[in-house]
């Protein structure tokens, strides 16, 4: 009983691990804010001055979120950077190495 507990929870820890893993960062200077628009979806994305703490595929941030809220963290980013804002508080997450933002907060 006690190794089937213990499998159960060792394949609900790698299952945890596996998952997308939450970010924080602090402090964070834009280099540059882009959108991409495909035929069917668009993107937006960005780039930190200074390195973070993990490593995003090509150092770019993404913007994928519900369409409304999309729209909510490119505008802060927008406003951040052409009134040369830094970045206060940034929350992201790693999919196939490729980092996705959840929060953006400005100062």
């Amino acid at each position: 009983m006690k190794s089937i507990i213990s499998t159960m929870l060792a394949t609900a820890l790698l299952m945890t691990a596996t998952a997308s893993l939450g970010f924080s960062e602090y402090d964070k200077s834009l280099y540059s804010v882009g959108a991409s628009a495909g035929d069917t979806e668009s993107v937006a994305y960005f780039m930190t001055i200074e390195p973070l703490s993990q490593n995003c595929r090509y150092n770019v941030i993404y913007i994928e979120k519900p369409q409304s809220l999309r729209r909510v963290l490119y505008a802060n980013i927008l406003t951040a950077k052409s009134s040369n804002l830094q970045i206060r508080r940034l929350e992201y997450e790693i999919k196939d190495g490729l980092c996705y933002a959840s929060l953006i907060e400005i100062r």
